[in-house]
């Protein structure tokens, strides 16, 4: 198979272009960050059970996958950009929603449009890379801007946390989240490159209904969207669940809640920022694998671990590792079909969401009924599909 070595040459990255790249990143998360950090406290101001608030991630990645289908056809029409924009435009009007919620069904619409418009932007911001980089520096360039999401739970934790405890979880969304996801707006349309002609653009040119069939017919294709599926389902016991596990579990404080998630965001960015490195060293196919199961093991094992920094060393590892397969397997997905890179990338948000939505709903579901442990053990498990697709499902563009 023959890897995409062009990039749009009408196009070229900007001085502000990595930085506004990085920023957009970043904005995404804020919204999530707070509702896992303070997702007992909103439960608590609603009446409501932990495990039924924590589906409010379950609706917010369903309209999630609808949006990023939607967005297969978008791609073919508009520019990167102006998607790009709309998404975090959507991110805004969320973290304002969640801010004024007046109870459990406003915030539950409100948090959703978040999942909107990540499901917008995240495609958009891996898209915008393969026009504007050359494919070498792909992979790098995916892991430096995607960490950028990992920073934002670093800086946004301990914010979070002593905003909250001197106004409550709503002062969250109205003095960091709403200012910070503005301030990315504005960045990201003043500094990135303007795009270039649609025309310009092979994909642009095509029927709305070409790119599905293009991917639907590459089986490297569907093989890495199902892997994305499978492994976002296992990690939402680490994003969504694991704080509440060490608040319950070891009646830790906000306050060394907020310093775990800048821990396990510190492992992350490590993670994302040395993928390139680990992928030459190892080679794409073995990092995606040994990074997977090793993933596993230890999602599986911090939540029986009786003493708590033992069990915050095992989800510290998980976090480092996890992401490794995660960066290497957008930058696959944007080289398997060059030529659908838009409509590629929104299936993998599509598929991206899939697993957050089966991950918390499954998560939620089995906490009301069992217990953390059996949580860790079932969400963990998924982790195992991605590592036998990415061994005996995808053909791997040039050699390893």
């Amino acid at each position: 198979m023959e890897t995409d070595t062009s990039i749009d040459v009408a196009t070229q990255p900007g001085r502000l272009t990595l930085f506004s790249l990085f920023v957009a990143n970043y904005a995404l998360w804020p919204t999530t960050m707070v509702v896992t950090l303070l997702l007992l406290d909103i439960a608590e101001t609603f009446n409501t059970p932990t495990g039924i608030m924590g589906q409010v991630q379950t609706l917010s990645s369903i309209l999630a996958v609808a949006c990023a289908l939607i967005m297969g056809v978008l791609t073919v029409r508009f520019k990167s950009k102006t998607l790009l924009l709309a998404g975090l435009a959507f991110i805004v009007i969320s973290a304002a929603g969640c801010f004024l919620s007046v109870n459990f069904t406003m915030m539950f619409v409100s948090y959703a449009l978040s999942g909107f418009g990540v499901a917008v932007a995240l495609p958009m911001t891996i898209t915008m890379i393969a026009e504007l980089y050359p494919v070498e520096r792909r992979t790098g360039v995916i892991g430096l801007t995607g960490s950028g999401g990992m920073v934002s739970y670093m800086i946004g934790a301990p914010l979070v946390s002593y905003v909250a405890g001197i106004g409550g979880w709503r002062m969250a969304f109205l003095w960091y989240v709403i200012p910070v996801t503005t301030a990315s707006l504005l960045l990201v349309l003043k500094g990135l490159p303007a795009p270039a002609s649609a025309s310009g653009n092979p994909e642009k040119r095509m029927g709305l209904l070409d790119g599905f069939r293009g991917v639907a017919s590459n089986r490297s294709a569907l093989a890495c969207l199902g892997a994305t599926a499978f492994m976002m389902g296992s990690w939402q016991f680490l994003s969504l669940y694991s704080i509440s596990f060490y608040r319950v579990r070891f009646q830790i404080s906000t306050g060394l809640a907020s310093l775990v998630i800048l821990g396990m965001s510190l492992c992350a960015t490590i993670s994302s920022l040395t993928a390139a490195r680990v992928m030459n060293k190892l080679g794409r196919k073995r990092t995606c694998v040994l990074s997977s199961i090793i993933c596993t093991v230890f999602i599986v094992a911090f939540p029986v671990i009786p003493d708590l920094w033992l069990s915050m060393a095992a989800r510290f590892v998980s976090g480092l590792v996890g992401p490794l397969a995660y960066t290497i397997s957008s930058s696959l997905a944007l080289e398997l079909i060059p030529e659908f890179r838009g409509v590629m990338m929104s299936l993998n948000s599509a598929a991206f969401n899939t697993g957050v939505a089966l991950g918390s709903a499954l998560g939620g579901a089995l906490l009301l009924s069992f217990s953390y442990e059996t949580v860790g053990v079932v969400l963990g498990s998924f982790m195992i599909v991605p590592a036998l697709i990415y061994q005996f499902k995808i053909i791997y563009p040039g050699t390893e």
